[in-house]
């Protein structure tokens, strides 16, 4: 071998190292999106997106296992939290209540819930808008008016998982599904939600809690 290229195979070796261990250092200290708080919000007191923002930290993930998903921060607005949370807080999935959650429904309709991944929530979905949901296997069903949403203190395979609560005239079809899929609710493989419409406020009426 020529002796000008055995001195480039420990420069090469050296640089290949550097170039792995920079590579590794990035991946163990990347960024996570988390929500934390942009003011004091008391036990109790509805959530307002104004209250939060979503901050990149630097740390290893296993840190952030319990921290709520920034995909879904726009879900928290109408949540209340288990305990007194302060500026600057991390917002933990089993802080948020979600048994403390109430809508009202119109004439005629009935009230029904399903659990959708982390991240499945549409842009700009608000109360009221009209959605409906494709199941696994099936054509989409609805149309139904959105309720709102709350986290799920479970954990699915992707996250912390996202009830959606909703109203119409005929939810069969959902819970028929349901009764069928009886660990959906810990899963939530393969169900999706679509906005379709925006929607009126509900006067006042029939006042059902979250299910």
């Amino acid at each position: 071998m020529n002796p000008k290229y055995r001195l480039l195979i420990p420069v090469a070796l050296a640089v290949a190292a550097a170039a792995a261990n920079f590579v590794l250092l990035k991946r163990a200290t990347a960024t996570t999106a988390v929500v934390v708080l942009k003011q004091d919000v008391p036990a109790g007191r509805p959530v307002e997106l104004a209250d939060l923002t979503v901050a990149q930290v630097r740390a290893d993930k296993v840190v952030f296992q319990s921290a709520y998903p920034a995909a879904d921060v726009k879900s928290l607005s109408g949540s209340t939290f288990r305990r007194d949370l302060k500026k600057g807080e991390l917002v933990i999935t089993f802080d948020i209540d979600v048994d403390q959650q109430t809508w009202e429904l119109r004439p005629g309709e009935r009230d029904s819930s399903l659990t959708l991944p982390p991240g499945e929530l549409p842009d700009g979905l608000r109360a009221n808008d009209t959605v409906v949901f494709v199941l696994p296997g099936g054509e989409p069903v609805g149309p139904y008016r959105f309720l709102g949403a709350s986290v799920v203190a479970s954990k699915g395979p992707r996250g912390p998982l996202t009830r959606v609560s909703f109203a119409g005239a005929d939810v069969k079809p959902v819970t028929e599904w349901k009764a069928a899929n009886p660990d959906h609710a810990r899963l939530a493989h393969g169900i999706q939600m679509q906005r379709v419409g925006g929607g009126k406020p509900t006067p006042a009426g029939n006042k059902v809690a979250a299910r």
